[in-house]
This record gives structure tokens, sequence and C-alpha cells, in this order.
């Protein structure tokens, strides 16, 4: 289950950068006032921060994409995985509970059994998951 939850992690951790990298491009460009009757000492300064933020900006992009590449690398292995149990019931529910990240609740709407029909052929479904894999258990991101 920690195996196949690493796709909603990382997909969180991306947002959370995508969210840090805007916040730092607004802070890059918002250059205020210009105060003409200033020193050229504040010039530098102004200058220096916006270069050290260029920098940091640059920094996350790039981190940004390596997670991106790694999410779909990612992704694709946990959906192949999947598609390769044997129950097709299993497939869809390990599907939309981890690759689409949806509740049980909708899981059952969905797929038009009772929640507690769902619950269990989740665990169901994780088992023979876990004897398919048994490495997979130990997987980091």
């Amino acid at each position: 289950q920690n195996y196949l939850k690493q796709i909603k992690i990382l997909d969180t951790i991306i947002k959370q950068k995508e969210e840090l990298h805007k916040e730092i491009y607004e802070a890059a460009t918002d250059v205020g006032a210009i105060k003409y009757d200033k020193e050229l000492v504040q010039v530098d300064k102004s200058h220096d921060r916006i270069e050290r933020l260029t920098i940091k900006y640059l920094e996350l992009e790039k981190q940004i994409f390596e997670k991106k590449l790694k999410f779909q690398i990612l992704k694709n292995r946990i959906v192949d995985e999947i598609q390769e149990l044997s129950d097709e019931r299993y497939i869809n529910v390990l599907y939309k509970r981890y690759v689409e990240y949806k509740r049980y609740e909708k899981i059952a709407e969905e797929m038009n059994y009772s929640f507690d029909y769902v619950k269990e052929l989740h665990k169901c479904a994780l088992e023979e998951f876990a004897k398919k894999y048994p490495t997979k258990s130990h997987f980091k991101i």
C-alpha cells in the first residue's frame, strides 16, 4: 500500500514545489516603487536580491522538472503493475484509489458496489498485489 501511495506523495511534493516556485517568481518580480533620491547602494542591494531569487527560481524549476519526470516514470510503472493483476475488479479498485486518488465512497458509487464491498475488494486487491510484487512494499520514492 505504501508503494502505491508514492504516486500521490510525489504529486503533492510537485504541487508544493510549484507553489513555492510561483512565490519566488512573484518576490523576484516585485521590485516595488523606484526611489530616485536614494543612493546607488540601495539599487545594488535590490539587484543582489533579484539575482539570488532568480538563481533560487531556476534551481527550483530544475527540481520540479526532475520530480515530474520521476512522477511519470513511477506512475507508468505502477499502472502497468496494477494492470497485471488477474481480476478486473482489483485492477479497477486499485487504479481508482491510487492513480486517481478517489475515496472509497466515490469508488463504490462508480463501480456500483457497496462501501463495505469496496473496502473488502480493496483489501483482496492489495493482498494479490503483495503476492505478485513482494518486494514492492519496501520501495521508496
